[in-house]
């Protein structure tokens, strides 16, 4: 790749991860943990071009809580910088331990930096993590950080962690990323249990005995040390800690440099594909959910209707008409537009109720502000309003992934209150009655007391 292609493939990357930086997920995001897992791997591409070929590795303690991590780290480096003991665990932050050659680097390095000059880590950074498996959020994943931008893992275990199933998960990781690995047993001098561990190996990844005859790497066995003490850089374990840490160091060549950038090239690829189809799934929820929540809109209207239909037993119709016919000489014609009497429900609960209704309910309806007739509707509409919210949200959080779309804080914050309810409906009301005083005029003339009763009748 010339340096043309190169800087313009540096340039779309850094665009890239701009935009991504920018993105905020929304609450049904799929793999929020997918779209953390693209930002690393573009991250890690950038660096591997920007550093270049002769780039020094970046070698990590992995491992999980009370593994004994830093004590190995320090003990192997011979200077105690990495914090150990039952405090381990509230470490955010990795420690990184860089070369003066390398001090370029420190800017981008995001952690905790050690400055050294000792030659046998001249072309390695030495890199100290938090647990992959502790109970804080940020310190997983801070882990796993280090862990895409490793290039090989002293990965440490003890006597009691060695046969977890985070153990063993992150050990399967590391062999799918290709990434060179040794592991060291901690705390434990018993070949029962490196007889295990090897056998485990074998079955989980299908090894050969000889492959898996190379692991444990490293046994170091309990010892009675404060916390701020280190293993004495003679013990055998340390020597042998040394030795396999060498062995992980290979010479640099541009074919491991091409390796290395091809394998963080496909990886970002297949991450972001992965990324796309949970997208793409997603969005097919998404629209099932639309569909299925416009359909509960329509039902609601439907089921509203009907309960605020109105009708009269036929014997009742004739008394009706009788009463209506009397009356209308009485009242003024203006107030019953056709356009109103055309709505069966609103225009015969209005004669119904507005001349026959009792003293007591009219008071009620004095009172709330509205008239009886409305009273009743508003509140038919308000036990829709709540029905119809009660059910779109069970279809909401009943569907797998969706259910931060609306969670109980959200749906209390979205759903009318009654003084809401009454407010919105109230102003509905003012509207409605000018619209009825400008269409008032046209109606009473265009047809006769008799057939005003008639009209009534024929819609009810």
């Amino acid at each position: 790749m010339n340096d043309t292609a190169l800087n313009e493939l540096l340039q779309r990357l850094q665009i890239w991860h701009r935009d991504l930086d920018d993105f905020v997920p929304p609450p049904a995001m799929p793999n929020a943990d997918g779209l953390f897992e693209l930002r690393l791997r573009l991250v890690n591409l950038r660096r591997r071009l920007r550093d270049g070929a002769e780039a020094p590795l970046r070698i990590a303690f992995f491992g999980p809580t009370g593994a004994g991590k830093s004590k190995l780290f320090s003990s192997l480096i011979g200077k105690c910088l990495s914090e150990s003991g039952f405090k381990r665990p509230f470490t955010r932050r990795s420690l990184y331990y860089v070369h003066d050659a390398w001090r370029p680097l420190m800017p981008a390095l995001a952690g905790e930096v050690e400055v050294h000059e000792d030659e046998r880590w001249r072309d390695t950074i030495l890199i100290d993590t938090p647990d992959f498996d502790s109970v804080e959020t940020e310190n997983r994943r801070e882990a796993e950080r280090v862990f895409m931008e490793s290039d090989g893992f002293l990965f440490v275990t003890d006597s009691l962690k060695y046969a977890d199933a985070s153990t063993w998960e992150y050990l399967t990781k590391i062999r799918i990323a290709g990434k060179v690995f040794r592991v060291i047993l901690n705390k434990t001098s018993s070949p029962t249990v490196s007889e295990t561990f090897r056998q485990r190996f074998m079955q989980t990844f299908s090894a050969s005995p000889e492959e898996a005859a190379t692991l444990p790497s490293v046994m170091v066995p309990e010892m009675s040390l404060r916390d701020d003490e280190l293993i004495d850089s003679d013990h055998e374990s340390i020597k042998k800690l040394l030795q396999i840490t060498a062995e992980l160091i290979p010479q640099r060549s541009a074919e491991l440099s091409l390796e290395m950038f091809e394998r963080e090239s496909t990886g970002l690829f297949e991450t972001a594909e992965r990324l796309l189809e949970d997208v793409r799934s997603r969005r097919q929820q998404v629209e099932e959910l639309k569909q299925r929540l416009e359909d509960r809109v329509g039902q609601s209207r439907r089921r509203l209707e009907d309960r605020l239909a109105s009708g009269l037993e036929p014997e009742v119709r004739e008394e009706v008409f009788e009463r209506i016919v009397a009356r209308l000489e009485k009242i003024d014609v203006l107030r019953y537009p056709r356009k109103l009497l055309s709505m069966p429900v609103r225009g015969l609960k209005t004669l119904v109720t507005g001349w026959w209704g009792s003293d007591e309910s009219k008071a009620e309806a004095e009172q709330s502000g509205l008239d009886s007739v409305a009273t009743e509707t508003m509140n038919l509409l308000e036990s829709e309003l709540i029905r119809f919210a009660d059910e779109s949200r069970l279809d909401i959080i009943s569907q797998e992934g969706l259910e931060k779309l609306l969670d109980r804080q959200a749906f209390r914050r979205l759903r009318l209150e009654h003084a809401e309810i009454e407010t919105a409906f109230s102003a509905h009301q003012e509207r409605f009655q000018e619209w009825v005083q400008l269409h008032a005029k046209e109606t009473a003339s265009e047809i006769t007391n008799e057939n005003k009763a008639k009209f009534i009748l024929s819609q009810v």
